[in-house]
């Protein structure tokens, strides 16, 4: 059987979901590890820009290590960008796929503010991967967004409380 390549974008810590939208994705792919055995995974963070924290490897203990260290401060600020995360993803982690199987795994709240979407969605159909996405976060209550210089803080704009919500649509129409 041939390896599957599997990348897992993660994002920020939002609180619309107990613990938050981080710690969901985290308990999703821990839970999901050992359905995984001896298949190559890689982890990919997103927000304005991605990052490769673990690229394709069978070491799901160091996956499981960064995926622990993963944190929103780590990464730019101000939107969410899922081109960002997919050009990433199809230009370095599944070019490794050796042929085999791939499956892109992303979650989302689907809120993103620098893609096009139509570009988004060709260039996911392009890589060649089946690809399931899992919107995290409340639709309508949404969650405030910590302030990254500030953790006592909510981040502003234009004097008013920055919410994130699920991006239900932006979703669907990728998955289209």
């Amino acid at each position: 059987m041939a390896a599957r390549a599997v990348a897992l974008p993660v994002f920020g810590k939002l609180a619309d979901l107990f613990p938050n939208r981080l710690e969901m994705a985290r308990i999703a792919i821990h839970e999901a590890l050992p359905a995984l055995a001896g298949q190559r995974m890689a982890l990919v963070t997103f927000a304005g820009s991605a990052s490769v924290r673990v690229p394709l490897t069978l070491d799901h203990e160091f996956v499981r290590y960064m995926l622990e260290r993963a944190d929103p401060t780590d990464m730019d600020t101000g939107s969410t960008s899922l081109q960002a995360a997919v050009e990433k993803i199809a230009g370095t982690v599944l070019t490794d796929a050796a042929g085999g199987r791939r499956d892109l795994v992303v979650f989302t709240d689907g809120e993103d503010h620098l893609s096009d979407l139509e570009e988004t969605a060709a260039r996911l159909a392009q890589c060649g991967a089946e690809v399931l996405i899992i919107g995290l976060g409340d639709p309508v209550r949404g969650a405030r967004v910590p302030d990254p210089l500030d953790e006592d803080q909510w981040m502003r704009h234009s004097d008013v409380e920055v919410i994130s919500r699920l991006e239900e649509r932006t979703l669907e129409q990728l998955a289209d």
